[in-house]
């Protein structure tokens, strides 16, 4: 009997450069879609439209793929893939070291550090009947996550819109961004839509309407209702639709106050509302109901929840290394979880880490060009953060830019003294701005 011949291996394996791109890019994702969670198997899944099985081959890089397999799994993080990115079967080829590099997370549970303090404050005003909440910070420092927890866990009906959901062609008039509105909540709860075909224009206006379904829709549940909106920023776009949203806002948050005839039904609404700190850099500050309801701003992480998170991570001396990570990004949450996640999956020195911040390449590159963008159209903030950055000890600045700098966390300090946010803001700025 002639000797049975071996299959000929087919497909191809992620190759280490690939392997590094592709993680990054899905470490961006997490960051901008995910408030920074670690994605888990089953949402890799939904995303690539790949079994689990066929991803944990590709992270694993122990079993062959097809290309296309490939492809639409970097294709899912805006990636193309390169010649590069992946190499032939190899009869020779070890296996990769060990198992996929996985996060201790990507299982079931996203890493999240509680912060019961915060959390339970959110809790208490939640509960408050008629309450308005804003949950306030620099972008991806945890303010969705919080927003969230807050609303799922009232006890109370929820209802939480993003309103980057909200089509461009529904922020242009606001009729049609309140009906979308009054139909986003109506079918979340499932109660009766809005239905305008009876309405006369010339008897009642958007704002009006969209106060009756509402007054209608508190009756009928017969029970509180927490109504979060993430992303309000978005709405700056349109002047029309934010200055009218804003002042709806406002009005129900008064109907729960005034004892007037309705008022037990509006204080069955507790809102809340989630905004970006470069929310300062427009002129719609004023336009804001901040100066009604309370304000709850989102701190950085502590050097004792930096260590939490290090030895979630499963680094060696989580100590150590939460020490000198708080030194270098005070805490910075979408930093520090960057730099852990990336000192997990490429084992190195925090040194080493560290010192590469003027790469391109750089794991902080994107976060560092977000801000050099956003202070060179700001010529005033640019001109006080050099001198922030260049300064030992902390200056005193204006008011109005001491302000503004702080909300977006580049600066720390008290009242008009400022003093860069973190060691890699001043080295990095320091930097690009005098070089």
């Amino acid at each position: 009997m002639p000797p049975k011949q071996s299959k000929r291996k087919r497909g191809v394996f992620l190759s280490p450069a690939g392997w590094q791109r592709l993680q990054s890019a899905e470490r961006q994702a997490e960051i901008r879609n995910n408030d920074g969670a670690p994605y888990t198997l089953e949402a890799i899944s939904t995303l690539t439209q790949l079994s689990p099985n066929t991803i944990t081959k590709v992270r694993r890089r122990q079993a062959a793929v097809d290309r296309q397999t490939l492809e639409a799994y970097f294709q899912a993080f805006r990636l193309q893939l390169r010649p590069d990115d992946y190499q032939p079967v190899d009869a020779n080829r070890e296996p990769a070291s060990g198992a996929e590099t996985s996060r201790p997370s990507s299982g079931s549970t996203p890493i999240y550090i509680s912060r019961s303090q915060l959390e339970q404050r959110c809790s208490k005003i939640v509960q408050t009947p008629g309450s308005l909440l804003h949950i306030r910070g620099p972008r991806q420092i945890g303010k969705t996550t919080l927003m969230a927890k807050t609303a799922t866990q009232s006890g109370m009906s929820a209802v939480i819109l993003n309103l980057k959901l909200a089509d461009s062609q529904l922020t242009q008039h606001l009729g049609d961004f309140l009906q979308w509105l009054c139909q986003a909540v109506a079918q979340t709860l499932g109660q009766p839509t809005l239905d305008h075909s009876d309405r006369q224009p010339d008897q009642i206006t958007d704002s009006f309407g969209c106060t009756l379904y509402f007054q209608s829709l508190l009756s009928d549940l017969n029970e509180p209702l927490v109504l979060a909106f993430d992303e309000v920023d978005v709405l700056l776009k349109s002047p029309e639709i934010a200055t009218n949203f804003f002042n709806l806002i406002r009005a129900w948050h008064e109907l729960a106050q005034y004892g007037q005839d309705h008022s037990h039904i509006w204080r069955q609404l507790r809102i809340i509302m989630v905004h970006s700190s470069e929310i300062y850099l427009s002129d719609w500050e004023a336009e804001l109901p901040l100066t009604f309801g309370t304000v709850v701003d989102v701190p950085n992480f502590t050097q004792a929840q930096v260590n939490e998170l290090s030895q979630h991570y499963g680094l060696e001396r989580p100590d150590a290394v939460a020490e000198r990570l708080t030194h270098f990004l005070n805490g910075k949450p979408y930093l520090t979880q960057l730099a852990l996640h990336h000192l997990q999956t490429y084992p190195s020195s925090v040194e080493q880490l560290t010192n590469s911040y003027l790469s391109p390449d750089s794991i902080f590159a994107e976060h560092l060009l977000y801000y050099l963008t956003l202070l060179q159209q700001h010529p005033d903030l640019l001109d006080s953060y050099q001198q922030v950055v260049q300064a030992d000890q902390p200056i005193l600045l204006p008011p109005l830019q001491a302000f503004k700098l702080s909300r977006l966390g580049l600066t720390i300090g008290q009242g008009q003294m400022a003093l860069p946010l973190c060691h890699l803001y001043r080295v990095y700025f320091g930097h690009v701005l005098y070089s």
